[in-house]
């Protein structure tokens, strides 16, 4: 889309409070929708657009029909951005990501090596420099803005099998929102030094988070985290404050590990010289990944925690629904690697029918189409759309309310409430013949455009 032909975003006072007042054909976040709508804001602490969009404190005064917004006496005194194609949503929320491995783009999936050919794929081409790293992630922010994405759970990769902040600095030195998960390995011979290591880089990036962005814990998954190691790690999310990440029944190869103690990353282990015969202990009892990783938490409720994938539910629904965590489902990934064929259909519907918070994410950008926009939420929710016929509002939630929820952060940010501070707006320009309809929602993810940033909340 020629952003210019599309949104004219007007100049807005650094030095002052300004009001603005975006009209669109629909105006909608996961619970309310106005069509045609009004969003009212108060803008502060302006500074120069990003990614084409304001830059701006900005705070909902009112959201509803374009009449009641004409009544506000703050409306007077607006700028005024008209969007008369186009849908007006919150800024979308990747609930889980890789933005360190953007530089290396899409690559095909080799299912004859599976996926401890595709882990060997990161190894050889993560980058280990903090200033790589950081060209890396940010390269991988302004893929996210210009998809509209403004929130992010990213994963902070281990370098060299070993916990390092520097792709969490360099998020927390970008304009998006999100939470940075240090990732970490902790299993067999290296498990006491390799946690020792995380605790101590965990603690010095907590220190160090902003307003927007925050630390958080990736212990990696349920095959390469050992049970005493994720009590471990509860226990200094509790202490801290900080959200809890980790992959959990991904992939066949950790459903063998666990059950049975054997398979690839058995091999794996024992190839790096990790693997110890203590850990038969808790691997190779003919447990599935859901209930190990429940055995081994115990009382995950004390922390806010977000499984990634899930692909590997089975019979394990009640189980998981104990756990109070939320998902991190990535549509796209999960085709990539092939977990239908293996597990059968997401179970993420059955997930929401149990009370489980399911939000959205992308996973790494090499397990996307190279034919695809950057990092884009907006993708995966069509492709539940289209494949699912999954309700607008659902997926909207999915990608706003409840990615923010998954990240512990506040809902609040992604919902179009009088008072609310807002993360961001993107706007999705509609097809021709779109009318002033309650169903533009359903509408633009059927047929419209990518989204837009509109407004990058500070």
């Amino acid at each position: 889309m020629n952003r210019r032909s599309v949104f004219r975003m007007p100049e807005i006072s650094v030095s002052e409070p300004r009001f603005l007042r975006i009209d669109a054909a629909t105006v909608c976040d996961a619970f309310r929708t106005f069509a045609p709508g009004s969003l009212l804001l108060e803008l502060r602490d302006s500074g120069p657009p990003i990614s084409g969009a304001i830059r701006a404190h900005a705070t909902v005064i009112a959201a509803g029909s374009v009449a009641r917004i004409d009544a506000r006496p703050q409306s007077n005194a607006a700028r005024r951005l008209s969007l008369p194609r186009a849908v007006l949503i919150p800024g979308l929320v990747n609930a889980h990501t890789h933005l360190d491995l953007s530089h290396i783009g899409p690559r095909p999936f080799d299912a004859g090596a599976g996926f401890l050919g595709f882990v060997t794929t990161v190894r050889s081409n993560r980058r280990i420099e903090p200033v790589e790293i950081a060209q890396s992630v940010r390269c991988g922010v302004e893929m996210s803005l210009k998809s509209g994405v403004v929130c992010v759970g990213d994963i902070a990769g281990a370098v060299m099998a070993r916990a390092n902040a520097a792709a969490f600095d360099a998020l927390a030195a970008s304009e998006t929102w999100g939470v940075s998960f240090v990732e970490y390995f902790a299993i067999g011979k290296t498990e006491g030094a390799a946690w020792a290591r995380a605790e101590s880089v965990i603690r010095e990036a907590a220190s160090r988070g902003t307003a927007r962005v925050r630390a958080g814990l990736q212990p990696h998954a349920t095959n390469t985290v050992s049970p005493n190691a994720y009590r471990l790690s509860l226990a200094l999310a509790g202490e801290l404050g900080l959200p809890i990440s980790t992959h959990l029944a991904e992939t066949p190869e950790e459903r063998e590990f666990i059950a049975r103690a054997t398979g690839p990353q058995r091999v794996l282990l024992e190839a790096v010289g990790v693997w110890d015969e203590s850990l038969l202990a808790d691997f190779g009892v003919g447990r599935s990944p859901v209930r190990h990783f429940a055995d081994a938490i115990r009382n995950p409720r004390s922390a806010t925690l977000v499984a990634a994938h899930v692909n590997d539910l089975g019979e394990d629904l009640g189980a998981f629904a104990g756990l109070g965590a939320s998902v991190a489902y990535c549509p796209t990934a999960s085709e990539y690697f092939g977990a239908e064929g293996h597990f059968g259909p997401h179970r993420y519907r059955d997930l929401i029918a149990a009370g489980v918070n399911v939000a959205l994410g992308t996973d790494s950008i090499i397990n996307l189409p190279a034919s695809r926009p950057g990092l884009s939420v907006w993708e995966e929710m069509r492709r539940l759309r289209a494949r699912d016929r999954v309700a607008p509002d659902v997926l909207l939630r999915m990608a706003t309310a409840n990615g923010a929820r998954a990240l512990g952060l506040e809902e609040s940010l992604f919902r179009f409430e009088p008072g609310n501070r807002l993360a961001g707006v993107a706007a999705v320009r509609l097809p021709p013949g779109a009318g002033d309809a309650e169903d533009n929602l359903a509408l633009a993810l059927d047929k419209g455009a990518n989204p837009e940033l509109v407004l990058l909340g500070k």
